[in-house]
């Protein structure tokens, strides 16, 4: 044992020696040094990421000192790093995006448009320039279209005809009931009709004529009133035929707390909205399939969950019976999507 000390005092001492060295060639240690800004001993890359096809590699860098970092690019062929010109960086794609199967074609958003890009040959082709944002874009099941939600709705485009197609039809608030007539109205309007044959016969041909223009209307999809719910995780089967989505409901009178901000650019207090307090009422969540081939929506229901009734625990510590004299009520259940 005792021939290992003997190396390890020696390279203790080496060490020591070295370190002294070293130490008396420093200049003292200020609170200038401890505290230096980035730009006195230069800021580091960050954000890497490959090219499409692996032969360049971009980054964020700051070596002029610069207000801010810019993008650059390292070519793995010349193994030479440059700053992207702006018209460049515009023509980029983007970093998120999703791919086909096969790797060989890819889907992203870029300043709320939708574009298709070609990795072999790196041809990029703009689906969508509207004012509205497009997002949240993947492809259909077979590949030929891309499935991007606008606003609160689905859409399709396929690939190769660029046929643009709506999928939902999500309205906000409640259907308007239609007003039925009193009893006095239909007896009045049923006599009208029996002492005029003129009136009965332009009764009977409006109603056909209404037959025939709804028969002639094209298919669209349902209308879907959401109330005051907001509509999430929409998801299109790989056949295409359902389309299951989540309806989030904020909870009635839940106030927030606020957090004032006394540094501002206007020079007054501003007010933060932060969460609600522990304890208050969550928001409710459901879940929905809308079946395309017969038109209706189905609601996933949650009262066969096995222990979809049991109390916590912690009722058991502070000694509740919350099931007295009451029926067991189902416990909440969130959706986070298929």
């Amino acid at each position: 044992m005792n021939r290992f000390l003997l190396p390890l005092a020696f390279c203790v001492s080496v060490f020591t020696a070295c370190f002294s060295l070293h130490a008396q060639n420093l200049t003292p240690l200020t609170v200038e040094k401890i505290m230096r800004d980035p730009k006195w001993i230069g800021v580091a890359p960050s954000n890497p990421y490959w090219s499409e096809d692996g032969s360049r590699v971009y980054f964020n860098w700051n070596p002029d000192q610069a207000k801010s970092d810019s993008l650059y690019v390292y070519e793995m062929a010349s193994q030479q790093t440059r700053k992207v010109t702006p018209v460049e960086r515009r023509a980029l794609p983007s970093q998120a995006g999703v791919y086909n199967r096969a790797k060989t074609q890819k889907l992203y958003e870029k300043n709320g448009d939708l574009y298709w890009l070609e990795i072999k040959t790196g041809q990029i082709r703009q689906l969508t320039n509207t004012v509205e944002n497009e997002s949240s874009a993947v492809f259909s099941g077979d590949e030929t279209k891309a499935i991007f939600r606008r606003g609160q709705n689905l859409f399709s485009m396929h690939l190769n005809t660029g046929e643009f197609t709506q999928l939902t039809n999500f309205q906000a608030g409640s259907k308007k009931a239609e007003v039925s007539p009193n009893e006095q109205e239909k007896w009045q309007k049923t006599d009208q009709l029996a002492l005029f044959e003129v009136l009965k016969e332009r009764a009977d041909k409006k109603k056909e004529g209404e037959k025939i223009a709804k028969a002639d209307l094209p298919k669209r999809p349902k209308e879907i009133y959401v109330g005051e719910g907001n509509v999430g995780n929409l998801v299109v089967s790989p056949q295409g035929d359902f389309i299951t989505y989540g309806l989030n409901k904020a909870a009635a009178n839940a106030k927030t707390t606020i957090v004032p901000n006394y540094v501002t650019e206007s020079g007054f207090t501003e007010d933060i909205a932060a969460r609600t307090k522990v304890g208050a009422a969550q928001s409710s969540s459901q879940l929905f399939v809308y079946d395309l081939k017969r038109d209706s929506v189905l609601e996933v229901k949650t009262n066969n969950l096995v222990g979809i009734k049991d109390q916590p625990d912690y009722v058991k510590d502070y000694r509740l019976d919350t099931t007295k004299n009451k029926k067991p009520a189902d416990r909440k259940v969130q959706f986070l999507g298929v």
